[in-house]
């Protein structure tokens, strides 16, 4: 996806918007690939943006 806004905050968009119509599958999707670009977001090995 391109534009100005991160790509990482695009998933987290779109994770919420999933989870929140109960789209189990697309929330658990854009969710891993989220939580795979969490290291661009802290150093903390632990942390998941989702």
């Amino acid at each position: 996806m391109m534009g100005d806004i991160l790509n990482v905050l695009k998933q987290i968009i779109i994770y919420n918007v999933s989870k929140k119509r109960n789209c189990s599958y697309c929330a658990h999707a854009h969710g891993v690939y989220a939580d795979s670009m969490s290291a661009m977001s802290s150093e903390r090995e632990d942390f998941r943006v989702t």
